[in-house]
């Protein structure tokens, strides 16, 4: 009535029962074991998918809600928008330091040193940017914004962060010919617009420069939150007072007189912060190419919603040419990533880092832990996203694989 033994198991019975037992029950841990890793896989990858499509929402409703507000519901005021999202961030941001969520380690000379430039570009830039929709359609915007990471990796070639090679000089003609030929099919083209917008991707391309000149000696160390914590202020200390000169008090006159509800503004600057902390879940969730990967198929979300929405004509010319520009931007993803590859390979480690395993999340990486880069740059450059279009076009740093914003 007794079952006879596995073959391997009963030749090794007949002197060593304890063996026996030992390999039955290494057989069912490992067995266990396969299966926790194999459930805990499938919790990580239903993680990344809803991150991945919570940040994806996100940006696209932030970037057309920016649109309405501006252009068609009574708050035409893109400085003062600016502002009140960097003042909405802090005000949240402190809430969670008060709460013990934000490590506050930053020295007055490395806040100096770091944050102050970041900040002031990061103003400039959003504010050009968000001058920029009152002109131009939101698919023309996202076009112009494919130029960022030729931009970024022309003056990255020029601090010496990047060596020339035919492969960049590819990747630069192939995105600019095709941003140019979606330019030049513009039919509502204005040219103070245009000017503003190629600026702010001029100002986002050198501060991520900036941010890989400065970091690179690994001196500081910071979260998403605490990246936004420290840049808000900054960003609406310098904002203030040109919104000040520009707009004077019409925004608050605007409101008092009914023109745009309290209560949008306040969500709108409410989701602006959520899209902060939704690219840094997403990063954490994946990895900050898998937010580079997302944004570039998003900006095509972004350009077809917002031609159904607000009737904004895309031309022939336009489609090809961002088509061209988007192969470009592919080209220069799949460049970061074997950068990162590289990278991994010297640091003696294998992984792939479009989903990240249970040790990434133990203790943050050397990347992460650097505020507003690669796409943990999403973090604020997602706030480029969220204050003014919202583009991840990327917004990647040089020197990593990407990833917000805007």
């Amino acid at each position: 009535l007794v079952p006879p033994l596995p073959p391997p198991l009963a030749a090794s019975s007949k002197g060593k029962p304890e063996a026996d037992l030992r390999v039955l029950g290494a057989r069912a841990l490992g067995a266990a074991s396969s299966g926790r890793t194999a459930a805990m896989r499938g919790v990580a990858a239903l993680a990344a998918a809803v991150a991945t499509l919570q940040w994806t929402a996100l940006s696209v409703a932030l970037i057309l809600f920016n649109k309405w507000l501006m252009g068609y519901g009574g708050f035409p005021y893109p400085l003062t928008l600016c502002a009140l999202h960097m003042l909405t961030s802090f005000s949240i941001a402190l809430v969670f330091c008060l709460l013990g969520y934000i490590e506050t380690n930053l020295t007055l000379k490395q806040f100096v040193k770091f944050i102050v430039p970041m900040g002031l570009l990061f103003a400039a830039a959003i504010c050009t940017g968000n001058e920029a929709v009152l002109y131009l359609s939101i698919p023309f915007i996202q076009m112009v914004k494919a130029w960022t990471p030729t931009v970024v990796l022309l003056l990255s070639t020029l601090a010496g962060l990047e060596s020339l090679s035919c492969r960049l000089v590819s990747i630069v003609l192939i995105t600019s010919s095709g941003v140019a030929l979606a330019i030049y099919g513009e039919l509502q083209f204005n040219m103070f617009g245009f000017c503003m917008i190629l600026t702010s991707v001029v100002l986002e391309a050198l501060r991520l420069v900036l941010v890989e000149l400065l970091f690179s000696s690994n001196e500081v160390r910071l979260s998403g939150l605490s990246g936004v914590f420290y840049m808000s202020p900054v960003c609406f200390l310098a904002v203030v007072p040109v919104a000040y000169v520009f707009e004077g008090t019409k925004a608050l006159d605007a409101v008092a007189a009914g023109q745009v509800q309290p209560h949008l503004l306040a969500l709108n600057a409410c989701c602006a912060f959520m899209l902060n902390v939704s690219s840094l879940v997403l990063v954490k969730a994946t990895s900050a190419l898998t937010l580079k990967v997302v944004g570039v198929f998003k900006d095509w979300i972004v350009i077809v919603i917002s031609s159904i929405v607000f009737s904004s004509v895309v031309g022939k010319m336009q489609w090809v040419g961002y088509s061209v520009a988007f192969v470009g931007i592919l080209m220069y993803t799949q460049h970061k990533y074997a950068q990162y590859l590289e990278k991994q390979d010297g640091d003696g480690k294998d992984t792939i880092p479009l989903l990240s395993s249970e040790s990434d999340h133990s203790e943050p990486d050397e990347e992460e832990g650097k505020p507003f880069s690669g796409e943990l740059s999403h973090n604020m450059v997602a706030s480029a996203a969220h204050v003014s279009t919202g583009g991840t076009d990327d917004s990647s740093r040089p020197g990593r694989a990407p990833g917000a914003a805007d």
